[in-house]
């Protein structure tokens, strides 16, 4: 299926924001203004209208992008997450050097900017042969079979995750988007994936203990899927966490907005509360509460990292967060 050029005029017209071009299955997405809290054009909608006429090579020209944070870089990388799962290819060009810092702080740059396989996009059995057999460092001999094959025994899978993990730690752990590594999201199960995100916000976000949450809409509520660093009292009082509770996370889950505490004693969130009781015997005195939301603003579940030390400076839990919301992407 080949797109026509009245197909791409129709879509600029439901997205005016954008400027549409191309032929022969190749179309560039020519960007303008600022990317960060762009509503319209919805960049994940654009592309999986793309993709439904046929489209399987998207370029996204940013000559013309003003300003791009990381809510930005999130919209770009949802985009390429779901290039990718159609089996197309999407790329960004001609980022101008302010933004082009931008990609390549985040780390998004080795996603975005590389040249397409030379194997054709739309060809399943290349896409599935890549992602079957990881090359580099994050080779593991023995991954974790897919779910037609009988399950491994308990010790396999244990032995497979470690090792998947400690080769996260040998390569570049202080970027916490190492977590996008290709070969490690495809060798790697949910289980590895979470721990992974875990050991980020301790290394990367420089946290004393972290917490993955995640939603569950039948119970509306958050449940804690890894950790490290808590008290056993500290995990039973906190394994259940709805948004009406005075917690950080609960402030997150329901205003879909990053909570940072620097000091849990003098927080509104917790003065006055049994919260706060648990959370200094922890050891907690600042934490990190992110939401790790989905393209269309749903949220997926809750980054936590707390602090010993009040007004914590150190780490970039910002980007662990941003990260670990696209790597749940592949697996959640």
């Amino acid at each position: 299926m080949t797109h026509s050029p009245a197909e791409l005029a129709a879509l600029a017209r439901i997205y005016p924001g954008v400027r549409l071009t191309g032929a022969d299955r190749q179309c560039t997405i020519a960007l303008t203004g600022d990317l960060d809290v762009i509503a319209e054009p919805d960049m994940y909608l654009l592309v999986d209208h793309l993709l439904a006429i046929g489209v399987a090579d998207i370029v996204i020209d940013m000559t013309d992008v003003d300003f791009c944070n990381a809510a930005g870089v999130r919209h770009l990388l949802c985009a390429f997450r779901l290039a990718q799962a159609r089996s197309a290819v999407l790329r960004v060009d001609n980022p101008p050097p302010h933004i082009k810092s931008v990609l390549d702080l985040t780390g998004a740059t080795l996603l975005l900017q590389r040249d397409p396989s030379p194997a054709s996009p739309t060809d399943p059995t290349a896409q599935h042969s890549n992602r079957t057999t990881p090359a580099g460092p994050w080779a593991v001999r023995s991954p974790v079979p897919a779910r037609r094959h009988q399950r491994p025994a308990v010790s396999q899978t244990q032995r497979t995750r470690r090792a998947l993990l400690q080769a996260l730690h040998g390569h570049h752990y202080r970027n916490p988007l190492v977590l996008l590594d290709e070969n490690f999201l495809a060798s790697s199960d949910q289980a590895t994936v979470m721990a992974a995100i875990v050991d980020a916000g301790i290394i990367a976000g420089g946290a004393d203990a972290c917490d993955l949450q995640l939603y569950d809409v039948t119970a509306a509520a958050l449940r804690i899927e890894a950790h490290h660093g808590f008290t056993e009292e500290f995990l039973t009082a906190f394994a259940t966490v709805d948004q009406t509770q005075p917690t950080a996370c609960a402030a997150a889950l329901a205003t879909r907005q990053p909570v940072l505490i620097d000091d849990v004693t003098r927080s509104p969130i917790f003065v006055g509360q049994p919260t706060l009781d648990i959370l200094r015997a922890a050891g907690t005195r600042a934490v990190r509460s992110y939401p790790l939301l989905t393209a269309h603003n749903a949220v997926r579940g809750v980054l936590s990292l707390h602090y010993r030390g009040p007004t914590p400076t150190r780490g970039k839990p910002d980007l662990v967060a941003q990260a670990a919301t696209v790597a749940l992407m592949r697996h959640v």
